[in-house]
């Protein structure tokens, strides 16, 4: 809307518009008739149409949250005061928003999450009968309020937001028997006879926005890293989730680099690893290189 900038009242800051005209091709409407309007009444006899509100959020060029103070007639807003500041749940508001904008990457999410998230998955495509909660991103997402809100009272900052223990708040959304249940069904170590705890990594297929595909689960893998010699002892390869999965082993040499990768351990003792034997016994003499499993 403008008014001609030789019109007497160009220059007033509030006008009452009673007339003005739209042309096509034009931004703005053209102003024919108005009147001056004291801002005054509004805390007078215009009071009643007045509303104020707080409004808060993160300032993402200065980084900083911030709060504001609007004095608005209907969507109108006639003034702003800066410089308040904000309250605890504006707060709490603003740093749930950033997560929800920005994603999970913005907390601590360590692979020990993203381990637990996975193995979660398995669990609730071969074992649903036990009720496993969804901890997808998209769903976790979707219910941050439930999971972080209470926990972030004495955040205020995404700096301190990135310290939060995410992985302990998104394994208690798991009850104490499911968490000793999933260790069972779908464990983070491997038990060797050798006495070491084997870590497995589990590799799970994701969707179109890069999350969990639940769906598609069963192309799921757990990966067992570990050298050779430590596997002496285990004729089959290690299965998981009641036998519904199959661990796949990467064997490593001394120096722990990859030497073979099976999901059939029995077979690769009677097969590749007569070859395996043969260059690893000139490298590592000193190892021990049985002649059969």
């Amino acid at each position: 809307m403008v008014i001609a900038a030789d019109d007497s009242l160009a220059h007033e800051p509030w006008l009452v518009v009673a007339d003005f005209q739209e042309t096509q091709g034009r931004n703005a409407g053209q102003v024919y008739l108005a009147a001056r309007l004291d801002v005054r009444l509004f805390d007078d006899e215009l009071s009643d149409l007045v509303t104020r509100e707080v409004q808060g959020g993160w300032d993402e060029a200065k980084g900083r949250f911030f709060a504001e103070k609007h004095t608005k007639i209907s969507q109108i807003i006639i003034k702003v005061d800066t410089g308040i500041a904000p309250q605890r749940a504006d707060i709490t508001a603003a740093l749930l928003e950033q997560v929800r904008v920005k994603g999970l990457t913005i907390l601590n999410r360590d692979a020990a999450l993203i381990q637990l998230q996975y193995r979660v998955e398995l669990a609730r495509y071969y074992a649903p009968e036990h009720d496993w909660p969804c901890l997808t991103d998209t769903h976790l997402i979707a219910t941050l309020a439930d999971w972080l809100g209470a926990y972030i009272e004495q955040v205020n900052s995404l700096a301190a937001l990135a310290k939060i223990d995410a992985y302990g708040l998104v394994k208690n959304r798991l009850s104490w028997q499911q968490q000793s249940l999933l260790d069972q069904l779908v464990p983070t170590h491997w038990p060797m006879a050798t006495g070491t705890r084997a870590p497995i990594r589990y590799q799970m297929p994701l969707d179109a926005n890069g999350d969990v595909d639940h769906r598609d689960a069963e192309q799921g893998r757990a990966l067992l890293s570990v050298r050779l010699q430590e596997a002496l002892g285990l004729a089959q390869s290690p299965s998981i989730l009641h036998g519904k999965m199959i661990v796949t082993m990467e064997l490593l040499s001394p120096a722990q680099r990859p030497l073979a990768v099976t999901a059939d351990l029995a077979s690769f003792w009677q097969g590749p690893y007569v070859e395996v034997k043969k260059e690893m016994r000139g490298r590592y003499p000193r190892h021990l290189w049985p002649t059969t499993q």
